[in-house]
């Protein structure tokens, strides 16, 4: 569901899509933008991959629940996401799932308004550079997006489900840059 939310808003802004599997990704450099959904698992040094793309001027957008384990299903210490803390300038602390009935909100810089739901993970920052916050509840005013420049390139981290318009919003910002 939430893989297809962010092919969605990418493909209706025009964008041409690719899905690569990171076992045989290799190489990022001929791509804009790589967007990875709850990248829950981190295999063949995909970190590394996604460090050395942002670092050589690429833009990437992660979101919540990633780089929590290694190929093994064995979690990782230290944070998430896993080896990139310092690229995406935040560390992931806790995942805190809403009830149905539950509502919070990102609030932008600019005063727009998006739905959450189901997921928001708890951000530790690193430096990021909050491009909004969570509306309410114990971690009102954490950044829900944020952005961080790392060596030439930007990288953004999404850190709760978003309705399908917040998405919509967040690539046609990022498209804009």
């Amino acid at each position: 569901d939430s893989v297809n939310m962010h092919y969605r808003s990418l493909w209706q802004q025009g964008c041409n899509i690719d899905l690569r599997d990171m076992r045989a990704c290799t190489d990022l450099s001929g791509y804009k933008l790589v967007v990875a959904p709850m990248l829950f698992m981190f295999r063949n040094g995909i970190e590394e991959k996604l460090r050395a793309y942002v670092e050589k001027g690429g833009t990437l957008l992660m979101t919540y629940f990633s780089g929590w384990v290694d190929e093994f299903d064995l979690a990782h210490l230290g944070g998430t996401p896993h080896g990139l803390i310092d690229v995406m300038g935040l560390r992931g602390t806790e995942l805190d799932a809403l009830y149905p009935h539950d509502q919070n909100a990102l609030v932008m810089k600019d005063g727009r308004r998006f739905a959450i739901h189901e997921l928001c993970e708890i951000p530790e920052n690193h430096g990021a550079e909050a491009l909004g916050v969570f509306e309410s509840d114990f971690y009102a005013g954490m950044p829900c997006l944020s952005r961080n420049n790392y060596g030439q390139g930007t990288a953004y981290y999404l850190s709760a489900k978003l309705e399908q318009a917040g998405l919509d919003a967040i690539y046609g910002d990022i498209a804009a840059e």
